[in-house]
C-alpha cells in the first residue's frame, strides 16, 4: 500500500479522495442553499437508512414549518415557540423536543463601567425575570439558569437556583454601587436563538423599569455581537468592537463538561478572548483542569459554577429547549448537544 498516497487522502488534500461524511458523500451542493447526499456504496460500516437525504436552508421557522405540513420535509430544526402548535395539529407530524446544552445569557464585561462593580452586575440579575420570559417569550421551552452550563453538563451545580425578580433589591444595589441615573444598552441578535430579539427587547424594558437605570436595546446581526464576544476585554487591540460591554449571546457546552462552558469566558492566561476579568474565578477554573480524581474534580466544578453565580459575570437568563418538527414515520429522538446524526434514525 502506498501509505504516502493514503495520508494525503486521509488529510482532506483532495476532496475525491476524502470526503468526511461518514455513510452519505455529497453529490450536489449550493453555499447557503441545498446540501444533496447520497448512501456511500464503499462506507465500511451499516448501511445508511436512506438512499437520499437533501438538506435544505429556510431562514423563517414558518417556512419550515409550511414544507413539514405539506411533507416536502422529513424534519425541520429551530421550529419557534409560537410556531409548535401548528405543527402538534397537523396531520402526521408533531414535535420533539429536547432540554439542550445551551445557555442564553448577558455578558457583562467588567473592564467596563458601571459592570466594574459586581452591585451593578447583581442590580441587573435582580431586575430581568428570566422564569417570567421562559413563560412568555417562550411559551414554556426553556428553563430559567443561574449558572453558565445547563442541567446534563459534568461539574452543573444543582443546588444553584435562578435570581428571582426583586426590583427593589435591584434599584438598592445600583444605588450601592454608585451608578445611579446612568444609561446603558443591550445588544441582541436576530435570527441566531429562539427568539432572541424579543428576549433582548424584554431584558431592555424589565431593566428599564428601574428608576435609576435606563436601558435600550440595539438589534444588530449576530456576527456583531460574536465580534463583540471574540474582542475580549482589551480596548487597545480590538477597538470599537470592545464597546458593546452589554450584549446576547449562547454557548452550547457541546464536550459535556463544565470546563468548556466557563474557561473560554473567565481564564487569564494566554486568553485574549476572556470577557471577564477576575483572578478567583480564573484560578478556580486552572485549579480543575489540574484535578484527576473525577469525583473531586466535579466538586471543584461545582464550586466554579457557584462562584460565578455569586460574581454575576452575566445576566443568566436561561437554557435554550430544542424544537424539531418530525415526520411521525422517523424513528428518532433529539439529542441535547443540537447533533443530527441521519445515520441514526429508522423508518
Amino acid at each position: 500500500m502506498d501509505r504516502s498516497a493514503e495520508n494525503d487522502a486521509i488529510s482532506g488534500a483532495d476532496p475525491e479522495d476524502f470526503n468526511g461524511t461518514g455513510p452519505y458523500e455529497v453529490v450536489e451542493f449550493t453555499s447557503g442553499e441545498e446540501v444533496v447526499l447520497e448512501a456511500f456504496d464503499d462506507y465500511w460500516g451499516e448501511e445508511p437508512p436512506f438512499e437520499r437525504v437533501v438538506i435544505n436552508a429556510d431562514g423563517e421557522s414558518s417556512g419550515r414549518v409550511a414544507a413539514l405540513e405539506t411533507g416536502e420535509t422529513d424534519l425541520t430544526i429551530n421550529i419557534l415557540p409560537e410556531d409548535a402548535s401548528t405543527v402538534q395539529n397537523a396531520d402526521g407530524v408533531e414535535i420533539r423536543q429536547v432540554t439542550s446544552f445551551r445557555n442564553i445569557f448577558l455578558p457583562m464585561k467588567n473592564t467596563v463601567e458601571p459592570f466594574d462593580s459586581l452591585e451593578f452586575r447583581q442590580a441587573m440579575n435582580y431586575a430581568v425575570d428570566n422564569e417570567e420570559i421562559v413563560n412568555t417569550v417562550l411559551s414554556g421551552f426553556g428553563e430559567a439558569r443561574g449558572q453558565p452550563v445547563a442541567p446534563g453538563i459534568n461539574g452543573f451545580n444543582s443546588d444553584i437556583e435562578p435570581y428571582e425578580q426583586d426590583l427593589a433589591m435591584a434599584e438598592s444595589l445600583v444605588e450601592e454601587s454608585g451608578y445611579g441615573d446612568i444609561e446603558i444598552e443591550l445588544v441582541a441578535p436576530q435570527g441566531r436563538y429562539l427568539n432572541d430579539a424579543d428576549i433582548g427587547e424584554t431584558c431592555a424594558d424589565m431593566i428599564d423599569q428601574l428608576p435609576n437605570v435606563s436601558c435600550e436595546a440595539s438589534i444588530v446581526d449576530f456576527g456583531v455581537v460574536s465580534d463583540a464576544n471574540q474582542a475580549g476585554v482589551n480596548p487597545d487591540e480590538y477597538g470599537e468592537t470592545w464597546e458593546i460591554p452589554f450584549y446576547m449571546i449562547g454557548w452550547g457546552t457541546i464536550t459535556g463538561d463544565t470546563d468548556y462552558g466557563v474557561q473560554g469566558f473567565f481564564t487569564i492566561p494566554d486568553n485574549e478572548s476572556r470577557t471577564f476579568e477576575d483572578e478567583e474565578l480564573s484560578d478556580a477554573i486552572l485549579e480543575s483542569q489540574q484535578i484527576e480524581d473525577p469525583e473531586e474534580r466535579v466538586q471543584q466544578l461545582e464550586a466554579v459554577n457557584q462562584l460565578a453565580h455569586e460574581k454575576c459575570p452575566f445576566v443568566f437568563l436561561h437554557t435554550q429547549e430544542s424544537i424539531y418538527g418530525v415526520n411521525d414515520a422517523i424513528q428518532w429522538e433529539p439529542r441535547e448537544d443540537e447533533t443530527v446524526y441521519i445515520w441514526g434514525m429508522d423508518a
